[in-house]
């Protein structure tokens, strides 16, 4: 590709609302040509961004002002969800046409030494992939549709690293040496953080659901696959006073633990209409998806429980 003269029109039109948000010109800068290569970069590589334009610099000083200067992503998020906000105003968009979508996606790397790669099953390739796992929000009103937020969902085989851990401490014997012992406790403290600090993706899903409300956006319905269809996300949702529609990756029967005290239904009536699940102020409505369920994952023998 062609070396760049100056940025999109797009960025310059916006880039000033942001301003604010860092700390000296240099920032603002580095700021316009990252989105302009997110835009026009065959690659989303910093090199490659870097490459984009005629007058750039080494690749190490946009490098440095993702990985280690100090503005704040949230802040920034939330002014370019405020520019949405904005735009659904003028257009007089309203909460009635308006969903919060939420569901997660694979972003899938080729090294395995990055953090928080996960080995996990993606069902578009069906089979295991090296990945980050995304649980997003995502707005839809009308013609207006723009991503809201998003969670990076952790993996914790608890049973598997468990499992190590009592490996490591079967192998102290008697008289452990001083630098086994520290090699032990390191485990165990970082154990006891992964385990205190991981969240499942439903949970995840509630704190997407809280920050959309917090941001203002008019919806009226939350929408959802069957991999989010959990009481504690539902709960969420209608104490925001929200509507909900999720799926059954399964026949209902399977899913009585999740949501009990729902009342459960029957497979085949749920084909036939639209069920209401529970008692509530609003209308609050489950639909089972008669189409054949997401496949199971298949046995990973290196990959622990997933």
């Amino acid at each position: 590709m062609l070396p760049i003269l100056e940025f999109p029109s797009v960025v310059t039109r916006y880039a000033n609302r942001f301003d604010s948000l860092f700390h000296n010109s240099q920032q603002q800068q580095h700021f316009r040509e990252y989105v302009s290569g997110l835009i026009l970069a065959d690659k989303a590589t910093v090199d490659a961004i870097n490459s984009l334009f005629v007058d750039s610099n080494d690749q190490s000083a946009l490098n440095k002002y993702l990985t280690q200067a100090t503005w704040d992503e949230q802040a920034l998020n939330a002014r370019r969800v405020q520019l949405e906000l904005e735009s659904l105003q003028r257009d007089g968009r309203t909460a009635r046409a308006g969903y919060l979508i939420i569901d997660d996606t694979l972003a899938h790397h080729v090294g395995q030494s990055i953090q928080f790669i996960a080995k996990l099953w993606d069902h578009s390739e069906h089979q295991y992939v090296w990945a980050h796992n995304l649980v997003t929000s995502f707005y839809v009103n009308g013609t207006h549709r723009f991503p809201v937020n998003f969670r990076l969902w952790i993996q914790f085989q608890e049973k598997v690293e468990r499992k190590h851990l009592h490996a490591q401490r079967a192998a102290l014997g008697v008289t452990p040496t001083r630098e086994q012992l520290l090699r032990y406790v390191l485990t165990l403290i970082t154990f006891q953080s992964r385990q205190q600090h991981f969240r499942t993706k439903h949970k995840l899903g509630q704190q997407l659901v809280e920050d959309a409300v917090t941001h203002g956006l008019p919806f009226s319905t939350v929408l959802f696959d069957g991999w989010y269809l959990h009481l504690d996300l539902i709960e969420t949702i209608e104490q925001k006073r929200k509507d909900w529609i999720g799926g059954f990756p399964r026949p209902p029967r399977e899913l009585g633990r999740a949501l009990d005290p729902v009342p459960r239904i029957s497979q085949d009536d749920s084909r036939e209409r639209v069920s209401a699940l529970r008692d509530s102020r609003h209308a609050v409505l489950g639909f089972y998806q008669g189409s054949p369920s997401q496949e199971s994952e298949p046995a990973c023998a290196d990959c622990g429980e997933l």
